[in-house]
């Protein structure tokens, strides 16, 4: 029994490496090592145009809140 899931293991393993192979060759015919740079910048531009300034009205708003309430 311990030898068949051994065997089960190593196929999914074998097929998860398969998978990223293609995966890698596929990225690597569409060019697009160059896009991490571009989806660094704009997960930072996300952050400093959209959370930043959510993250600062909770921070004023939520003291204010609780002021009120207690």
């Amino acid at each position: 029994m311990d030898e068949s899931k051994e065997d089960q293991i190593l196929q999914e393993l074998k097929n998860i490496n398969q998978k990223l192979d293609n995966r890698e060759s596929h990225d690597d015919l569409d060019g697009k090592s160059g896009n991490i740079i571009f989806d660094i910048i704009k997960s930072l531009l996300i952050g400093t145009m959209i959370i930043g300034p959510a993250l600062a009205v909770v921070i004023v708003v939520v003291p204010y809140i609780f002021n009120w309430l207690f």
